[in-house]
């Protein structure tokens, strides 16, 4: 970043607001405002819009003129759909959704009329629910005292109450068709440092809405005075219910397919052949399309865009005349530009860096991305030396979606024991069966499989947590998903023969979703199966008589349960090539089968990253027990192939936390007291970060960071020691060897 050029002179006027004016489902209410900017006309097929402040709100919104920006032109979807509301901080703000950091501890949001919440209602239900998933809201575990949003760290300046005031911008950005629809969101905090300026990139984790980063990377940038612009990367919780035809619109709200039109965050479509969503819906009925799954788009080829997209909006929207337009102006040479995310969050903004050729982002943080270096070749490889095991060159260059589906074969039997579902169970008799287990006897069959997954290069320390992350169907989900959207495929072209739908709990068959559950799937919904508070589930068509039935409860041909194993092992074909689990295995696939795993290969192809970061600093934190993020395939992975490639003066950090995992929010929900919040480490780097851009403070080095956890008590720092601390170890890189201490 170059130094300012001068001191800016913060100017408030006016507000913007912006929308569209169209049906909620089950009402004819109002979702919006005629659009209008000064300089543009009025257009009345706009995005959806915010709600209007409710009564009990101190919250606004209005449609008065505003001058443009002009220097960072954005589509003519940002003007059409553009809004904006202000908070005032207190009934209500920009990050805490006026709980506060001691009212989230119990909120539990919900609609005035469950049949039709108010985008007020769920925006509040929404930013509690990133809150419970990445954040550990337990006092033993550290929050409001080590972390939270009133929690000082490094130079921020949170509030005592961690309520922060300020004005939320909200629109899409799209190529002009309205099937793109990527939201992008700005919230310009009212103590926003102007004398300093600072811009957080939040992309949303894995299929989150675009409120997704709030409680990780928002929380972060909001208590240190930065503006912060999120996206949701084309994913989202774009969700169409194809029984009732309704769709969120870019609020959460809902209305049909043929009001939204192409306001709608996402609409499904057929596919190219004679199969289109009526016909489907007629031999399949009460199914659900994802955005993320469905949008035959591959949503991750363009993550990287995305967050380059969201900072031209921010800086266009920062430099509106009722914000810093008349008088100075906030650009990328008097700003410092951060990128910050968790997961593929994460992913996101490493490749929004990698392709930055303008040169905007100053920095980058990551927790536990899931991302893909492309793969070197043996020649060019590295080794990955932890303790006295060795992860070779081809194990380590493993994709997230050969993973998935590998673990989606074999987890559920590894799980069987801690699992209370006796589908767990059959899946190691059906692997038996079908030859893909040797061992006899449940036990044996479980250590059996535990091997195989550890063997296939996956973190001993991490296969413990998997068990929780099986539970929540991660590894199927995730395998289902990735395959439709690496291959582009239709929510019509039962890919394995899985769908989506809600299933009954007591049966698992297939029943219509409730109007009150769908009119929160926004709020409530991370963007993929299962969802909405579980309710909507993976399902087998097959299974049921050929009615369909939640995975967990199919039968194979011996009347066995056993979570679809034929649809997990298609999955895995499509990884394959073969009929076989293993490259190479099996006989080679034929006719459609061979197109769908060229189609799935080819968009595997599309989202490898390249570990050019260049010439500016990023920092990896990774929790060492992650079962999603498996620390070998991405993150080490990510850090080894930079320091065997890179030639820049560019500097990348590998911190990595032990006893720490992906989903900090799952300690509270399973009482995992093993386990350290790495949202306390992903903040800590942030700080180093600004201070590295902004002052010229040096990094931290690249270290295993040696947490300790009691059981019982509280976690102080003393069980969370700083970057650089006497007890933490080393990470190097000599002779083409990654070593990482156990420590």
């Amino acid at each position: 970043m170059t130094p300012l050029k001068k001191i800016l002179t913060l100017i408030l006027a006016g507000w913007l607001s912006i929308g569209l004016v169209g049906c909620t489902e089950g009402a004819g209410a109002v979702v919006g405002l005629i659009a209008v900017l000064a300089g543009v006309a009025a257009i009345s097929s706009g995005g959806g819009g915010g709600d209007s402040s409710s009564s009990s709100d101190s919250d606004s919104s209005d449609d008065s003129d505003s001058g443009q920006s002009t220097r960072y032109p954005v589509p003519e979807s940002v003007l059409n759909s553009l809004t904006v509301t202000s908070y005032d901080g207190s009934t209500n703000d920009l990050l805490t959704a006026g709980f506060g950091q001691t009212g989230l501890l119990t909120a539990n949001p919900v609609a005035s009329d469950s049949t039709n919440p108010t985008a007020a209602e769920l925006r509040r239900m929404t930013i509690v629910e990133q809150f419970q998933t990445f954040q550990d809201l337990r006092t033993r575990s550290g929050y409001s005292t080590l972390y939270g949003p009133a929690v000082v760290t490094g130079a921020s300046s949170p509030t005592s109450t961690g309520k922060v005031s300020g004005k939320e911008y909200l629109a899409y950005y799209d190529n002009g068709s309205g099937e793109q629809n990527v939201v992008m969101m700005l919230q310009i905090p009212s103590n926003f440092n102007s004398a300093a300026p600072c811009l957080v990139a939040a992309p949303a984790p894995e299929s989150r809405n675009v409120y997704g980063a709030i409680a990780t990377s928002g929380e972060w940038g909001l208590k240190n005075r930065c503006a912060v612009v999120y996206t949701d990367k084309g994913a989202g919780t774009g969700y169409h219910d194809l029984t009732s035809d309704t769709v969120n619109l870019i609020n959460g709200t809902r209305t049909t397919s043929g009001n939204a039109s192409t306001n709608s965050q996402f609409t499904a479509q057929g596919n190219s052949g004679s199969l289109d969503l009526s016909a489907y819906s007629s031999t399949y009925p009460n199914r659900i399309a994802y955005k993320h799954a469905h949008s035959q788009q591959n949503p991750e080829a363009s993550w990287g865009e995305d967050v380059l997209n969201s900072l031209n909006f921010a800086f266009y929207t920062l430099n509106l005349a009722e914000n810093y337009g008349e008088s100075t102006s906030i650009n990328p040479d008097n700003t410092v530009v951060l990128a910050a995310g968790w997961g593929s969050g994460g992913a996101a903004a490493l490749r929004a860096l990698e392709q930055d050729t303008d040169g905007w982002i100053d920095g980058v943080v990551v927790a536990d991305p899931i991302i893909d270096p492309e793969p070197l070749s043996d020649s060019r490889g590295f080794i990955i030396q932890e303790s006295s095991r060795q992860i070779s060159n081809p194990v380590h260059s493993r994709h997230f979606f050969d993973l998935m589906t590998y673990f989606n074969l074999y987890q559920p039997c590894a799980s069987a024991t801690l699992a209370s579902n006796a589908s767990a169970t059959g899946r190691c008799s059906a692997l038996r069966t079908q030859g893909l287990l040797s061992s006899t006897g449940v036990g044996n069959q479980i250590n059996e499989a535990q091997l195989l997954l550890r063997d296939y290069g996956a973190q001993s320390s991490a296969a413990a947590l998997a068990h929780y992350y099986y539970i929540e169907q991660q590894y199927a989900s995730l395998a289902y998903t990735y395959a439709s959207a690496y291959g582009g495929f239709s929510v019509v072209d039962n890919l394995c023969d899985y769908s989506l739908a809600a299933t009954r709990s007591s049966t698992g068959r297939i029943t219509t979703l409730s109007t009150a559950n769908r009119a929160t799937v926004f709020a409530d919904s991370n963007g993929a199966p299962p969802a909405q508070s579980s309710i909507i589930k993976l399902v087998s068509n097959t299974g049921g008589n050929g009615n369909g039935i939640n995975i967990l409860d199919h039968e194979d041909d011996n009347g066995v349960q056993d979570e679809f194993l034929d649809g997990a092992r298609c999955l895995r074909s499509l990884y394959t090539g073969t009929t076989g689990i293993g490259v190479g295995l099996g006989t080679s696939l034929t006719g459609t089968n061979e197109t769908r795993y060229n189609r799935v290969q080819n968009g595997q192809a599309e989202v490898f990253a390249s570990t050019n970061l260049r010439n500016k600093a990023a920092i990896i934190v990774q929790g060492r027990n992650d079962p999603l993020a498996n620390v070998n395939f991405h993150a080490r992975a990510y850090y080894g192939r930079y320091q065997a490639t890179h030639t820049d003066n560019s500097q990348l950090v590998y911190i990595e936390v032990k006893n720490a995992h992906h989903f900090d929010g799952y300690n509270a929900r399973y009482t995992l007291n093993t386990q350290a919040p790495l949202h306390y480490y992903f903040s800590a780097a942030l700080d180093r970060m600004l201070s590295y851009v902004r002052n010229g403070s040096s990094l931290p080095n690249s270290q295993v960071v040696a947490t300790t956890v009691p059981s019982t008590g509280t976690l102080s720092s003393d069980n969370l020691p700083s970057f650089g601390s006497s007890g933490n170890c080393s990470i190097s890189y000599r002779n083409s060897v990654l070593t990482v201490p156990d420590c």
